[in-house]
């Protein structure tokens, strides 16, 4: 009678469909990419120009390399030795002020003390 059969596997037409459908997604991508990266405009020449400087061996750039760690790294840490410094600075003027703050406090607190001693002996 009327028996269906169900599928479990895909058809291969439908595989080369979706195969070819990848495909074109890739190349369109590929195109897309191609136009957005333009090539740098060329430079007109002229009579007068200066002559080219001889590529670097591999040798002298990593001595150059090494150079520029090395001065980026003076320039970090004398950067966090003046910051150093300023904080030391810095820190120094505050234990003064706060020195004399309390200086006051104490002669204050001394001055109402001896006045209270000095009311005591008068009465």
């Amino acid at each position: 009678m009327g028996s269906k059969c169900s599928k479990t596997e895909p058809d291969n037409d439908d595989l080369e469909k979706e195969r070819k459908r990848k495909e074109n997604a890739l190349m369109n991508m590929k195109v897309e990419k191609e136009k957005t990266e333009k090539p740098p405009p060329s430079k007109p020449k002229t009579s007068a120009s200066k002559p080219k400087a001889l590529p670097k061996k591999e040798g002298e750039e990593q001595k150059t390399i090494k150079i520029q760690a090395w001065w980026r790294g003076t320039l970090v840490r004398r950067t966090l030795l003046h910051a150093a410094l300023r904080a030391c600075i810095i820190q120094y003027w505050w234990r003064q002020r706060l020195e004399g703050l309390l200086e006051k406090k104490r002669l204050s607190v001394l001055e109402y003390y001896a006045r209270e001693k000095w009311a005591v002996i008068k009465l």
